[in-house]
């Protein structure tokens, strides 16, 4: 078991949900399991469940053992606090928030059966499709296309700055600000970094720069 079979085991739902209860003995009813997150923060968002007849929204986070949260310090991470359910493998350690309350965890070991387990091995709908023969392409044309891409991108790229130099009235001093303060955006917040530099420009900091 690791975290990345657990999370298609979650995700799919593929374990026993007859009589679900927590390791705390809470009643225990998951309505949607939630969106899985490629950022930082918890392993699912906007999961909704039941919990004691109560509605609950937020996070999930999986581990293979409960015990994984203080290895992984989450303990120390005010971000997991909005996290109510810790779905695990084997329970071997209750977890608790920063306030001293325990989390509610469910364990899924014995409650999973090995078919199961198998399914969440098939390949996902969005496996790339060229997967099993791309080792039989001979590498030129693998450099070939690479090279291409590059191309593309490097095209995609030059636009992009071009465009927003042509918004800035071809100020290179500007367009390279904006251009710097998106790219510490990265993929996640470049946009909204991009629009804080547009709505702060150079020349308002540079004429405030001795205050």
């Amino acid at each position: 078991m690791n975290e990345q079979i657990l999370s298609r085991i979650w995700s799919k739902q593929l374990f026993e949900r007859k009589n679900l209860r927590s390791q705390q003995g809470e009643y225990l009813q998951i309505i949607h399991p939630g969106f899985l997150n490629k950022h930082a923060g918890a392993d699912f968002q906007e999961a909704h469940i039941l919990l004691s007849d109560f509605a609950w929204i937020g996070s999930v986070e999986l581990h293979v053992r409960s015990s994984d949260w203080l290895l992984h310090a989450h303990h120390q991470d005010s971000s997991f606090e909005n996290v109510i359910l810790h779905v695990v493998w084997i329970a071997d350690l209750p977890i608790y928030y920063q306030d001293g309350r325990e989390i509610p965890t469910l364990e899924l070991c014995h409650r999973v059966q090995n078919t199961n387990i198998m399914a969440s091995l098939e390949p996902q709908a969005n496996s790339i499709a060229c997967q099993p023969f791309f080792q039989e392409i001979p590498h030129e044309i693998k450099t070939r296309m690479l090279t291409l891409c590059t191309e593309q991108r490097m095209q995609i790229k030059y636009e992009a700055i071009i465009d927003l130099w042509n918004k800035n009235n071809q100020d290179w001093d500007e367009t390279f600000y904006q251009s710097l303060g998106k790219s510490f955006g990265f993929g996640l917040n470049a946009e909204p970094m991009l629009r804080l530099t547009q709505a702060i420009p150079l020349k308002l900091i540079l004429r405030n720069r001795d205050r």
